[in-house]
């Protein structure tokens, strides 16, 4: 019996001295983790060059991390303005990471562009701003009045002035100059 109890208390000895050393592993943690410098939630952010507004982005969640340079939003939106106050651009998603060295968008979820004459839809898209290229590799809806495109392998401008698109299905009436987007 003497035996068992020995075993025990050398047993409980080990894992309270063992068990009490966390500081590698508090060290390995807080290393690991990805934190956000700047959190907001429910904001609004309005971009004006002179008196003249530009962008209106509106988000539920936004996480800003300084050192990678990268903002992570959730349910944005993003609307562009023209020069005589009419909106030009309706970006939204349900998230968006933008790379602010690069001045790339990636958004996913619910992805919508809307412009005056055109909207397209998709679940995935990454917007290169420094180029003014956009670019889907699943699959996308793009209506244009009555004109209906579905595709994959999307590429465009951001105006949809030429558009490429790989496995494409079409309804409404194409006439010859709607086929050279």
């Amino acid at each position: 019996m003497i035996g068992h109890k020995l075993i025990l208390m050398t047993m409980l000895c080990i894992l309270f001295f063992v068990g009490c050393d966390l500081t590698k592993q508090e060290r390995f943690i807080t290393e690991e983790l990805d934190y956000a410098e700047e959190q907001g939630e429910t904001i609004r952010v309005y971009e004006y060059k002179n008196d003249q507004l530009l962008r209106l982005t509106t988000a539920d969640k936004v996480d800003r991390f300084y050192e990678r340079r990268r903002t992570d939003s959730i349910n944005i939106v993003i609307t562009d303005y023209n020069p005589d106050g009419s909106i030009k651009t309706i970006f939204s998603a349900d998230n968006m990471s933008i790379d602010e060295v690069r001045d790339i968008y990636t958004a996913t979820g619910n992805v919508v562009i809307e412009q005056v004459d055109t909207i397209l839809y998709t679940e995935h898209l990454v917007w290169d701003q420094s180029i003014d290229e956009i670019y889907s590799p699943v699959e996308i809806t793009l209506i244009r009045g009555d004109n209906i495109l579905k595709g994959f392998e999307f590429r465009s401008d951001s105006n949809f002035h030429h558009i490429e698109l790989s496995m494409v299905t079409a309804e409404g009436k194409l006439d010859e100059e709607d086929l050279l987007w």
